[in-house]
């Protein structure tokens, strides 16, 4: 319908979805912390992990797993991924503490509180999987037949020179 309430016809639909969105209902919001700042969401805890634990996880959907650095390789680690989500509440409550708007502050407090359900982690660590910073295809993975993972470094088995771990 149109703004007098008349139906709008098949044409008129389509010139409108052909025009650029332009939002009028709101203006635009110069403050960069709150376009920064994860949502009270599970995919704002999402945001929160990538943020906080992204370097450190990694999720191979082929073998329905989570992995997690250890300093020199990618390890599976059952149960990693649901532990650091259980952590998310202390950075939430760290954002509340430094918000200065006080309604601002007590919902991100009671979004602390409900982060540590069994269902808000559950949620965001499924959500999690199927982030392009997590996600990784098996086959990235011992990708280089010629390297092996040592105590001390990277073997590259075709010219004998060790090299530092490297996450990818």
């Amino acid at each position: 319908r149109d703004d007098s309430g008349k139906s709008l016809g098949w044409r008129e639909l389509q010139k409108l979805a052909d025009r650029p969105f332009q939002r009028t209902d709101q203006a635009p919001s110069t403050a960069a912390s709150t376009v920064d700042a994860p949502h009270q969401t599970n995919l704002g805890n999402v945001m929160r992990l990538v943020r906080h634990h992204g370097s450190d996880l990694k999720y191979v959907p082929q073998w329905a797993e989570w992995l997690a650095w250890d300093g020199t390789r990618w390890q599976p680690s059952p149960g990693h991924a649901e532990r650091i989500a259980m952590g998310l509440s202390s950075f939430i409550f760290a954002e509340a503490a430094g918000t200065a708007d006080e309604d601002e502050a007590t919902a991100l407090r009671r979004w602390a509180m409900r982060s540590e359900s069994t269902q808000v982690i559950l949620r965001t660590i499924r959500l999690a999987q199927s982030n392009s910073t997590f996600m990784v295809p098996a086959e990235r993975m011992d990708a280089n037949n010629w390297t092996l993972n040592c105590a001390n470094g990277i073997l590259n088995l075709k010219t004998g020179e060790v090299t530092a771990h490297r996450r990818d």
